[in-house]
């Protein structure tokens, strides 16, 4: 490692885009000796956020979503350098890592002061810096929350696995408040919860929600009854889930109109406040809440603000038909951190994972190719279909444009998909015992501290 003369391909991000971009590197170059394959993250797991959602309503555990990327590295011919990359500089061919571990924001993670060690004893980071030959883009985004005042500061996001548990707590502890509490306007608010945003994210969380709080919240708190909750779903635009198929729509909003989810469309969030959201459009809301989840978009990641490159309104890289950045050769963005317009498509492909894992395959191509001399080859993106979780035993899912499935079986092919691309096989079984026991059993109400 670190031969100076060898070929130097440097990942950055372990998300989908990321971790199969390394994993089918090593793979396609592994009978090269002169080439060095790096992927950075500043977690030490793979997060798997198509589950997020049910970690946030008690569905599934923390712990089974995440995969350790040392361990998914066993075996391959990859490294994996665990630190937050700071800088980026294209001219140089380098990437800047946190000077020492001492004064990095991981060291909160550490929990040094239970051990009783004082930061200076602790080393400075391995590597401060990375040259490369190629650069991966694939840091992901980060919530947008559009500048919109109080939601930064008073939302939920649900975009990490911090996030989800958070969000679990902050629910079971409205119900346990709620519980003990006799003035009926300050119960209404504590146990009025909303979500922003109707894309798949939203409506999946929003659906769960439901039935966490239906099936065993209000069964478990016996001064909460179950007309006392109210679940409401807020979209800016004209419908829900607007980049789906029309069977995907339609179920959806037969599903929660039977649920009596409120649906409250072309209304935006204007303003937050602690104990208030206000929506404006043509539908202007003001709703007393303790809670608004906010699922209404992603924006690029903050390190590629810092980048003097080609970017969209909401910050991701433009790239070209070979997913390369157009003004630095060898230097390829993929996943939510890229914008690529793809031919017959009227907006940008979405920040989705299936987008993210073929993105990567084909910048892998494409490295390969360049390698080795040979032309590479443009990105032609292929439509899966979508699939959205309704709750328990029920989804909806277009595949393939022409082959529409609802109720259990769409559901039961949505956990075989979501089944299939959750890395670790030692996590798969676990999950299906949760799902198994999440449709037999109530799931559980208390409250768990993690990290």
């Amino acid at each position: 490692m670190n031969n100076p003369k060898n070929i130097k391909i440097l990942v950055l991000g372990a998300g989908f885009a990321g971790i199969y971009a390394a994993i089918n590197l090593s793979k396609k170059l592994k009978k090269r000796k002169d080439i060095e394959i790096t992927l950075v993250d500043g977690n030490r797991y793979h997060l798997f956020k198509p589950m997020l959602h049910e970690v946030a309503t008690g569905s599934v555990d923390p712990t089974h979503i995440i995969q350790p990327i040392r361990t998914v590295m066993k075996g391959r011919g990859f490294f994996f350098v665990e630190g937050i990359v700071q800088r980026i500089d294209l001219h140089e061919r380098k990437a800047y890592m946190c000077s020492e571990c001492a004064y990095c924001s991981k060291v909160k993670e550490m929990n040094i002061a239970e051990f009783d060690i004082p930061r200076p004893c602790l080393k400075p980071l391995k590597r401060k810096e990375l040259d490369y030959d190629y650069l991966v883009l694939a840091l992901g985004g980060m919530p947008n929350f559009y500048k919109i005042p109080g939601v930064e500061e008073f939302a939920f996001p649900l975009y990490s696995l911090e996030d989800a548990v958070r969000i679990r707590e902050h629910v079971s502890r409205a119900f346990e408040i709620a519980d003990h509490i006799e003035d009926p306007e300050m119960r209404k608010r504590l146990l009025t919860f909303i979500v922003a945003g109707a894309g798949p994210t939203g409506i999946e969380l929003i659906t769960e929600l439901h039935d966490w709080i239906y099936h065993t919240l209000v069964q478990t708190f016996e001064n909460v009854g179950e007309g006392d909750p109210r679940l409401i779903l807020v979209e800016a635009g004209h419908d829900i889930l607007p980049f789906s198929a029309e069977n995907i729509r339609r179920d959806a909003n037969k599903t929660l109109a039977e649920m009596k989810i409120e649906i409250i469309v072309d209304s935006p969030v204007s303003r937050l406040e602690k104990n208030l959201v206000e929506t404006g459009g043509k539908n202007p809301r003001k709703i007393d809440t303790s809670t608004l989840v906010w699922a209404a978009g992603v924006k690029g990641n903050e390190l590629i603000e810092k980048l003097e490159v080609e970017k969209d309104r909401i910050g991701r890289v433009v790239v070209n038909e070979n997913l390369e950045v157009p003004a630095f050769s060898k230097v390829y963005a993929v996943g939510d951190c890229a914008h690529f317009q793809a031919e017959g498509h009227d907006h940008p492909l979405p920040q989705t994972g299936q987008v993210a894992v073929q993105q990567a395959a084909c910048l892998v191509e494409n490295i390969y190719r360049d390698i080795n001399g040979r032309p590479k080859k443009a990105f032609r993106y292929r439509e899966l279909g979508s699939m959205v979780s309704l709750g328990e035993r029920t989804a909806v899912s277009n595949i393939f444009g022409y082959i529409g499935l609802s109720g259990f079986m769409g559901w039961l092919t949505w956990k075989l998909v979501y089944l299939k691309h959750l890395m670790g096989i030692q996590r798969k079984p676990r999950v299906i015992l949760e799902w198994f026991f999440d449709i037999t059993y109530d799931r559980e109400a208390s409250r768990h501290k993690f990290g």
